[in-house]
């Protein structure tokens, strides 16, 4: 299985990349979990999770061709 990640605003810059592919990841909570080990920056700051548009509470199965978005607060003005 193979999902896509895209990464913004500061999680983007901590990791260097916009887009991410992961294998092998049956859920969110195992994305989150690999994408923090992989990228232990990413533990420093805190970020929402949405998986196709919709922003996720709770740990969901994933499935092949989903996309993970990691969102980090936003400012704005």
């Amino acid at each position: 299985m193979e999902i896509t990640v895209l990464l913004f605003g500061q999680a983007a810059e901590l990791v260097a990349s916009k887009q991410l592919t992961l294998t092998s990841v049956i859920d969110t909570n195992t994305a989150v979990s690999q994408l923090k080990s992989t990228y232990p920056q990413l533990a420093s700051i805190n970020f929402s999770v949405a998986l196709n548009t919709k922003l996720l509470n709770e740990n969901t199965t994933l499935n092949n061709g989903d996309v993970l978005a990691i969102l980090p607060p936003f400012s704005g003005g």
